[in-house]
């Protein structure tokens, strides 16, 4: 028996670091620069943001490194860009 195991969009994500920090969206759309409404259509899963609007939205959210990354969508651990030269 397997056990389904729901996947947190990034929208679901950013509502969720958002609310931790106690921001609200036009706060977070003000410190990003993105247009108004934009924030709410990531969150809710109308759009979708490009890596670029993501990082902006991780920096102004303070996420570390590993927060940062999930949203991204990218392993840390496994991701060729990300592992160790030396």
């Amino acid at each position: 028996m397997t056990k389904d195991v729901k996947k947190i969009s990034v929208g679901e994500q950013i509502k969720f670091y958002r609310e931790r920090k106690n921001i609200t969206q036009t706060d977070l759309e003000s410190a990003t620069n993105l247009g108004r409404g934009t924030i709410a259509k990531i969150e809710n899963g109308i759009r979708n943001p490009k890596k670029e609007t993501l990082t902006s939205i991780s920096v102004a959210l303070d996420l570390t490194l590993k927060e940062m990354a999930n949203l991204l969508g990218v392993n840390l651990y496994t991701d060729n860009k990300f592992k160790n030269e030396g």
